[in-house]
Formats: structure tokens, C-alpha cells, sequence
């Protein structure tokens, strides 16, 4: 990597802030983030397919926020 620009040179001395790049940190998902992750495609309101989606949306994000702090 020190062929272009000395690129590993500057990883060492500046290595906290590489760090995120090389190095993986795992973190919790909050359930707004989560709920984030999908975009939600919905039929015609009104439809009885609405109606089960509304159900299920309001289900997950039910589970979401019981299972979050735990």
C-alpha cells in the first residue's frame, strides 16, 4: 500500500482514524433503526391486503420495541 502516496504509512500513524474502516465493532440495532432497514410497499387503502399489512406493520413494530433494551 506505501506504492501510492505511502497510503500504509498514514494508516499507521493516523490508525484511530482507520480504525472503523479495517476493523469491525459490532452494535446493537435500536428498533427505529431497524424499521428503517425496510421500506414498506403497501396495497390500495382500503383493500383487505391493506388491512392485513396495517396488522402485521403494527405487529413488528410491537415485537421491535418489546425486545429492544433487553
Amino acid at each position: 500500500m506505501n506504492d501510492v502516496n505511502l497510503a500504509w504509512d498514514m494508516v499507521k500513524s493516523h490508525a484511530e482514524l482507520f480504525e472503523p474502516l479495517f476493523c469491525f465493532h459490532p452494535k446493537e440495532i435500536t428498533g427505529e433503526e431497524m424499521i428503517r432497514v425496510f421500506k414498506m410497499n403497501y396495497s390500495l387503502v382500503g383493500s383487505n391486503d391493506r388491512a392485513l399489512e396495517d396488522v402485521s406493520v403494527f405487529g413488528w413494530e410491537a415485537f421491535l420495541q418489546s425486545i429492544e433494551g433487553r
